[in-house]
């Protein structure tokens, strides 16, 4: 009998090639960006989306699959100048599988992978860059293909606190007993619709009406 004789064609090395590289991503826990294979898309809304400068800051990554495959890896890498990153609790059924000062990345198995058109949350805690400015947090996605996707999410640090100048409306300039003021105070930049904006008002007799008494 004739010794077997194994012949490898390109398409079975090609095969043989993929399967290798997927087993050793999922024994070394390797990322590994794909999106040349991508069979998935994301977005991610960052919350809070400005914040003060050098300031410790919990950010919420909400990660939504807009594809079709399930995601079940996130990895999420902190700007350059922001620092003291530490990666938050993992959302249920999903881990922590990598640590370092500037990214998290969280792994699932299968069944708590973010599905199409879910939406998942993700937390980090942070100290804010010093100087204000747009600063871009990276975020890559995996499926369970190993199709990867990667985009930028921006977040604004203000470092100049907002004044406002005060009027009000009074038809002979003169606030006596009995009137009705509308006070209008207009501020330097876009104030957060969830803080208390607090007026003080001082009475001071004018002298005229002191002449009057």
């Amino acid at each position: 009998m004739l010794p077997r004789t194994n012949v490898f064609t390109p398409r079975t090395l090609r095969t043989r090639s993929a399967a290798l590289l997927a087993a050793l991503m999922l024994l070394g826990g390797f990322f590994v960006p794909l999106s040349a294979n991508a069979v998935h898309t994301h977005s991610v809304v960052a919350s809070p989306a400005i914040e003060t400068g050098s300031t410790a800051t919990t950010y919420t990554f909400s990660v939504t699959n807009d594809g079709t495959d399930s995601i079940n890896r996130v990895q999420i890498t902190k700007p350059v100048d922001f620092s003291g990153l530490s990666c938050g609790a993992a959302p249920s059924g999903w881990a922590i599988s990598t640590a370092t000062g500037t990214m998290c990345e969280y792994t699932d198995g299968i069944s708590d992978a973010i599905d199409s058109g879910e939406t998942l949350p993700f937390t980090i805690d942070v100290t804010t860059a010093v100087l204000a400015g747009t600063y871009g947090w990276t975020v890559q996605t995996q499926d369970l293909l190993f199709g990867a996707d990667v985009s930028t999410v921006n977040v604004d640090i203000d470092t100049t606190a907002p004044t406002a100048a005060i009027t009000y409306s009074d038809a002979d300039g003169r606030v006596k007993a009995g009137d009705s003021l509308t006070i209008t105070a207009t501020f330097t930049e876009d104030m957060d619709a969830g803080q208390d904006v607090e007026l003080s008002l001082r009475p001071q007799r004018s002298r005229s009406s002191r002449d009057d008494s």
